[in-house]
């Protein structure tokens, strides 16, 4: 068995679209015929904002990264039967530090998603499988919106595919942003 020291993937994560100063809101008409309401995003948070993988045996299989990541956002809304959905999207198809390493080595699982909070109905799915990071938006979960004030939670995990043929330089760690993506309709 070949050896080689240890490599740390560092993944920091920014929030697209909906990154909002305390106490500032995000209003959302609804265009469908049916949702004539009105939708506020009073908050939306990612913890934690940093994961790690730890590579030292590219024979090992998939490795699990430093933590699982929880998405929280709170929907204010009057809509009946309004949709949402979470993307995941990465910014390239390398990590910019390190151009041999694809971040489709990367996969993504929604573990769970559950809407909480004061109001009727309401629905939160987690996509059926896991799927590589991409360029392109990846759906992770959707459901549908409680009318009323709501808190939908998504816990999501991430796994790296250990390979020989991903070098990467000890120094510095292989890092990347990834952008989350709620839409709201």
């Amino acid at each position: 068995m070949k050896s080689r020291s240890p490599l740390l993937f560092l993944l920091l994560f920014s929030v697209s679209g909906a990154c909002l100063p305390a106490g500032d809101t995000i209003k959302t008409k609804h265009a469908e015929s049916g949702n004539r309401g009105l939708t506020v995003i009073s908050i939306f948070t990612v913890s934690p904002t940093a994961i790690s993988f730890s590579l030292s045996d590219p024979d090992a299989g998939p490795v699990a990264a430093s933590s699982a990541v929880t998405i929280n956002w709170t929907l204010v809304g009057v809509a009946l039967n309004g949709n949402w959905r979470i993307d995941v999207q990465a910014p390239s198809s390398t990590f910019p530090s390190c151009p041999r390493i694809p971040v489709s080595a990367i996969r993504v699982t929604c573990g769970s998603a559950s809407i909480s909070g004061l109001g009727l109905g309401g629905s939160a799915t987690c996509a059926a499988s896991s799927a590589p990071l991409s360029t392109s938006p990846i759906a992770i979960a959707s459901g549908v919106e409680r009318i009323g004030l709501s808190t939908t939670t998504v816990s999501l995990s991430f796994t790296i595919t250990d390979s020989w043929r991903y070098t990467a330089p000890e120094a510095p760690a292989c890092t990347f942003d990834l952008s989350y993506i709620l839409s709201v309709d």
